[in-house]
């Protein structure tokens, strides 16, 4: 699946090197060629760089399918009004192992905090060159009467810990979960305003 911004990245990517190399043979016609070169040869490593930071294609594909399935339950499904206060939290912590980089590499893509302490959440392990993460996630679950009988209803997997979450929910106090009326464990619970 090739999208848009891979053509970019590509074309990107084409236009550098065919300028580098134009301008490397032709220094002699062209004034200030050096900075043609050098101005292509930037450009080439930009796109490498985005070519890199885009998703692979099986994410993109994922979530594409992702929000067709949320503007399809939000489109025919039905609404519920929730009470966030009533919700329960169901909440997981695991530490996940990630290989870490030279420091070179984390410079070229902007990733300076990578290399540095900057939170309690990770840590560089000297001895296996790993960087150890504490991931929580969260998950919601609110209880109500659908259609004469009574539902659970299982939010979307949600990075917060517990604290973070019940803070957040009693600031908002109140949100939409769309459901599917044929299959309500089909659910989406709208959740922007924790992004904020």
């Amino acid at each position: 699946m090739v999208t848009k911004s891979k053509i970019l990245a590509y074309s990107m990517l084409s236009v550098g090197v065919l300028g580098a190399l134009f301008f490397n043979n032709n220094m002699n016609l062209i004034p200030y060629t050096i900075v043609y070169k050098i101005l292509s040869i930037i450009l080439a490593l930009v796109a490498i760089v985005f070519l890199y930071t885009i998703p692979p294609d099986n994410k993109l594909r994922e979530q594409m399918q992702l929000k067709y399935l949320i503007d399809g339950l939000k489109e025919k499904g039905a609404p519920l009004k929730a009470d966030l206060t009533k919700c329960s939290i169901l909440e997981n912590s695991y530490t996940e192992a990630q290989e870490s980089r030279p420091m070179y590499e984390a410079i070229a893509f902007g990733e300076l905090q990578n290399i540095m302490p900057a939170d309690d959440n990770s840590v560089i392990d000297k001895t296996t060159k790993t960087k150890l993460e504490n991931i929580t996630l969260s998950i919601l679950v609110y209880e109500a009467e659908v259609l004469g009988q009574q539902r659970k209803f299982y939010s979307q997997v949600i990075h917060k810990d517990r604290a973070t979450l019940m803070f957040l929910l009693e600031a908002q106090k109140y949100t939409l979960i769309y459901y599917d009326k044929n299959n309500p464990s089909r659910c989406y619970f709208v959740l922007d305003f924790l992004d904020s």
